[in-house]
């Protein structure tokens, strides 16, 4: 699929397809390999979406903590959800927290 995006926008797509597909491996389906990732992209009228999906049970997304205070900057793992939130136009969970759909403009 070609939607013609910058390399800015490129650099956030990737980081944050990144870290969803990270954490579906990680936390989702507990680095079980017999568990399947489902990643889907969409284009329509200038919205890149993208969804990953794992097999897990899915987690509490309204009560993720905060990576930016003091408590929480020295933890190994923690900031995925806040990059993605961070470079996305939208972030949405499904599913119970086990699907996500992430939204780009790809025009200003």
């Amino acid at each position: 699929m070609e939607c013609g995006i910058g390399f800015q926008l490129y650099n956030k797509v990737f980081l944050s397809m990144s870290e969803a597909v990270s954490n579906s491996i990680v936390h989702g389906n507990k680095a079980n390999s017999q568990k399947q990732i489902v990643v889907e992209f969409s284009f329509d009228d200038r919205i890149l979406e993208i969804s990953v999906a794992d097999e897990g049970d899915g987690f509490d997304f309204m009560n993720v903590p905060d990576p930016t205070l003091k408590k929480n900057l020295k933890k190994e793992s923690g900031r995925g959800i806040f990059i993605m939130r961070s470079c996305a136009d939208r972030v949405v969970f499904d599913l119970n927290g086990s699907k996500v759909y992430i939204q780009f403009k790809t025009e200003e």
